[in-house]
């Protein structure tokens, strides 16, 4: 019964979350296109390429570790680390100008650098966790009386059903990256930054609220 009194309240925040979602949107294509168009940001695409893809190496695999272990604590605990997470993901962290290792250590770039790699394993965090903690207990000790190997319990169990949310976490790092790199320098001009947290802060509500959504309808199994 109390699920279908949450479902309701979970409906409202994703709606809540989709309306001022759709008004940033809307509101801030017209500096995607100018940002675009500015002939300054074709230079900065392949530095923050590279940038970029080393960040998102970097942080998924981080991610993953801490979704291991989150996965494994106590509710409480668990709960302690999605709150610290969420935290992370809204503070506001620098940009990052680019990586030269032919130049001699810069340690303000070196700490935005790790900021958008900290940003990028919080998201695969958030992401991994929740698919981690929902998978049957027990399945690889199964795996392993079956006659697997431990490597093979591990990936049939694990690694396999995990395959999308990895590909959703290494493209929600690869975009914290992006847009802490050094693009972003060129692109902030054209945006309202007064107004650039709406987007964010209404995209991690609708990821909310489908995700409680999900866990809410879910069939119970009989």
């Amino acid at each position: 019964m109390a699920r279908w009194l949450l479902a309701p309240l979970a409906v409202t925040s994703l709606l809540a979350g989709l309306l001022p979602l759709l008004l940033a949107v809307t509101a801030g294509w017209h500096g995607v296109w100018t940002g675009l168009h500015d002939p300054a940001l074709a230079p900065t695409l392949h530095a923050a390429a590279m940038a970029a893809l080393l960040a998102t190496a970097i942080a998924v695999p981080l991610g993953v570790a801490g979704a291991l272990a989150t996965a494994a604590s106590p509710p409480a605990a668990r709960g302690l680390v999605y709150a610290l997470a969420v935290l992370l993901l809204l503070t506001p962290a620098p940009g990052f100008a680019g990586l030269d290792f032919l130049s001699p250590p810069d340690p303000a770039g070196a700490l935005a650098f790790a900021c958008a790699v900290a940003r990028g394993a919080a998201l695969a965090l958030l992401i991994l966790a929740p698919n981690l903690h929902a998978q049957p207990p027990g399945l690889r000790r199964a795996a392993g009386h079956a006659g697997a190997t431990p490597w093979q319990a591990w990936r049939d169990a694990v690694l396999v059903p995990l395959a999308w949310p990895l590909v959703g976490a290494a493209g929600a790092a690869l975009s914290v990256a992006w847009v802490e790199g050094p693009a972003s320098t060129v692109l902030a001009p054209h945006f309202d930054q007064a107004r650039a947290w709406v987007a964010p802060a209404a995209l991690l509500l609708v990821a909310g609220s489908v995700a409680a959504l999900a866990v809410l309808l879910r069939p119970r199994a009989t």
